[in-house]
């Protein structure tokens, strides 16, 4: 069975590159949503972990033989494998199609350790830099903007609560983000995640972080996803997993795939589609599948967007308390064979985006640009 926490640990799982046909169920309408199921060919147990506005979905395959990646896009699928290393986990994808993951590779001295990694649309991957702070025995990609910012959650030797913290890669640099495990980041730099108290949280700077628990939630409350609206996505237990979403309003809304009682809500798109996985109570064994809810209509509690404004990125203002460069190996974002990382795909026509200042309706659950947040 495998966890929807993204610090997922397994030993050696080399696997070889497939292309695999694309098999989704019968949808079906269910309070507001309508859910596709969605399994790939051969598998017994399937995740997906994100989507973008183009309906490519990253995720996590298992034919009984370990887990594998795989991308879907363009109505195949593609298992997904870093040169080099034993398993490649792919976790975010944004408009541009780059994916962000953990693989598992070799370890100076001996073993084995998770780095983060990008693949990018045209088939390029590229490992991030060592975060130079020493020590550090694990280090994941959660999530990836239009930009390639990178963010993920890392464990260090000197941890005194053992807890890890957060960084964002930006051209180059790793910031630091002291006790929150960042899951996604948006172009803005507004970032999803969860506190390890398992509160989720909302952070547009240190100095403005909101976090906040599933109301009637039993001891945890995890957050995934973000999109450009302040919506969020994620799971809390009550007193089993059920997928969630968080309307930049604050208020919820439960997400469960009928006739279930598991339901995880790992990603989430611009045009509010949801991604996640479910236990199938009804299998003959434990089995992770993988599904799709498709909003029925427009976002409830906030009224339609009507312009685009997307604004520019900057880590200037966020405050945080390290920043480290690591001048002896490649940028991500300067490597020849990737895109230029400072033209980010134009987010969805299909649904406009309404401009990026406070999202919420009150003081006290607004998620608002902090003043001096761009540079």
């Amino acid at each position: 069975m495998l966890s929807a926490n993204r610090r997922y640990n397994v030993h050696s799982i080399p696997v070889a590159a497939v292309v695999l046909a694309l098999f989704v169920f019968p949808s079906t309408v269910w309070s507001g949503y309508t859910y596709q199921l969605f399994d790939v060919p051969g598998a017994t147990q399937t995740t997906i972990y994100d989507t973008n506005n183009a309906g490519a979905l990253v995720g996590l395959y298992s034919t009984g033989a370990g887990y594998s990646g795989y991308l879907y896009s363009g109505g195949s699928i593609t298992t997904l494998l870093v040169p080099g290393s034993y398993a490649s986990f792919p976790y975010g994808i944004n408009e541009r199609g780059d994916v962000v993951g953990q693989q598992l590779i070799d370890a100076p001295g001996g073993g084995n350790w998770w780095r983060p990694f990008v693949r990018y649309a045209n088939g390029v991957y590229a490992t991030l830099p060592e975060l130079p702070v020493g020590g550090v025995t694990f280090m994941s990609g959660a999530g990836i903007n239009d930009y390639g910012d990178v963010v993920g959650v890392f464990f260090a030797t000197g941890d005194t609560d053992g807890a890890g913290d957060g960084y964002v890669y930006h051209d180059g640099t790793y910031r630091i983000i002291p006790n929150v495990w960042p899951e996604d980041i948006r172009s803005d730099g507004v970032m999803a995640g969860t506190l390890p108290s398992y509160f989720g949280a909302v952070l547009t700077s240190l100095a403005d972080l909101a976090a906040f628990r599933v109301p009637n939630s039993s001891t945890q409350t995890t957050a995934y996803s973000i999109n450009v609206y302040g919506d969020v996505a994620g799971t809390f237990f009550a007193p089993d997993e059920q997928g969630y979403i968080r309307y930049s309003d604050s208020s919820f809304e439960v997400v469960n795939v009928p006739n279930q009682t598991r339901t995880l809500a790992l990603g989430l798109n611009d045009l509010g589609v949801i991604a996640g996985t479910y236990y199938d109570d009804h299998a003959t064994y434990l089995r992770n599948r993988g599904f799709l809810a498709i909003p029925d209509g427009p976002r409830p509690s906030v009224p339609e967007p009507t312009t685009l404004a997307l604004l520019g990125f900057g880590l200037a203002g966020l405050g945080f308390s390290r920043a480290y460069t690591n001048g002896s190996s490649t940028a991500v974002h300067d490597s020849p064979n990737s895109p230029d990382r400072r033209e980010p795909r134009q987010v969805s026509k299909a649904r406009p985006v309404r401009p990026l200042q406070c999202l919420g309706r009150s003081s006290a659950s607004a998620i608002c640009l902090s003043p001096g947040f761009f540079s």
